[in-house]
């Protein structure tokens, strides 16, 4: 769409890949563990043709894209833990009408004639490593919880948002007036060259275990309980954005490459805020090997369901779980202190709007 995904490589830090693989002598009271969450979801398009600017014959009305991705390694030592942690969040929120309008034009399909669109877009990305310590302990006989404080080193941004309307003039062109106001590390709409702006700041993650009886579990953590990003002579644009420069195809469509009458400017500091992301699973062993569960997530202003059932095997345990919203099926294993899972609305690639991944080593 109008803001585009900016990747990188990620490296791990030689110094904590030597800690994890070579432990001292007192080996046996520390513990590694490695945490690996990656989501991928667009309500409008495949998540393919999102990555080719929304190419593609496929399309459903919705307001909602987004693509988070979590590493998480180090050590715990009894009730405290030190890892380092990567990860990468792109939130992308719009209209149903800008959704609609961004997919015709980006395929060159007939414009409804007469159709005024209302365009709103708000889109918030970090991208930023650093250091998490945590602390965890018990709550008498059936609690346990966990709270863990990241240092963040932030080195790629977009916050801020696009509204206006849209006007149709015929089935190959259009015009618009558009409020623009954001915060960037790379212009992606006016291509202003900038310097890269640095950011440090804060997150809080949370987690609580309460077991109910002996076949009954709860399970609930939040990520970014308290999250802020501080970034310093930080690139931002503000102003009105028109239709006034336009190019057309060997077919008569419509090209636009937006005038701005505004100002671009630089923030001595400004603040990021992120939202917090809910994690809910309730889990309950009826008679034999087979329980059942019910999970929760609340998320990008998403709330999402899931419901499912689990069998013991062994030392280990599968589960199946249908997450309504996204019609999505997840499945996953665990056995001791290894975990895996995968969700995912289809089979086919081409097809795919929701795909979920998730390892864990130790957790």
């Amino acid at each position: 769409m109008l803001f585009k995904l900016k990747r990188k490589g990620w490296l791990l830090p030689p110094f904590f890949l030597a800690l994890t693989l070579s432990l001292p002598s007192y080996a046996g009271a520390l513990k590694p563990y490695v945490i690996f969450d990656m989501q991928a979801h667009s309500e409008t398009v495949p998540i393919k043709d999102a990555m080719e600017d929304w190419e593609g014959n496929s399309f459903e009305r919705g307001e909602n894209q987004w693509v988070s991705a979590w590493f998480e390694t180090g050590l715990r030592y009894k009730r405290w833990g030190m890892g380092f942690v990567k990860r990468y969040d792109f939130d992308l929120r719009f209209s149903e009408d800008t959704a609609e309008l961004y997919w015709l034009s980006a395929n060159k399909n007939p414009l409804p004639l007469g159709r005024n669109f209302n365009v709103r877009i708000k889109a918030k990305a970090i991208k930023a490593s650093g250091l998490r310590v945590m602390f965890s302990d018990a709550l008498g006989q059936s609690a346990f919880y966990s709270l863990g404080l990241t240092y963040l080193k932030a080195h790629y941004t977009v916050d801020g948002g696009i509204t206006g309307f849209a006007d149709v003039i015929n089935e190959k062109d259009y015009e618009f007036d558009l409020l623009i106001d954001y915060h960037y590390t790379e212009d992606t709409l006016f291509d202003r060259v900038v310097e890269e702006p640095s950011g440090k700041g804060f997150a809080v993650v949370a987690e609580f275990n309460y077991q109910f009886a002996n076949a009954t579990q709860l399970h609930v953590q939040v990520r970014d309980l308290f999250a802020n990003i501080y970034w310093d002579e930080s690139p931002y644009t503000e102003g009105l954005a028109t239709s006034n420069r336009k190019e057309y195809d060997e077919n008569g469509y419509v090209s636009i490459k937006p005038v701005l009458s505004g100002f671009e400017g630089i923030d001595s500091q400004t603040v990021q805020r992120l939202e917090p992301r809910w994690f809910a699973q309730l889990s309950h062993t009826f008679a034999g090997p087979y329980g059942g569960l019910f999970q929760y997530r609340h998320q990008y202003e998403r709330h999402l369901f899931g419901l499912g059932a689990t069998l013991a095997v062994g030392e280990g345990e599968i589960s199946t779980s249908y997450w309504a919203v996204q019609n999505a099926l997840e499945i996953s294993w665990h056995c001791r202190r290894l975990g895996f899972s995968v969700t995912a609305d289809q089979l086919d690639e081409s097809d795919l709007k929701s795909i979920w991944l998730s390892l864990s080593y130790g957790r």
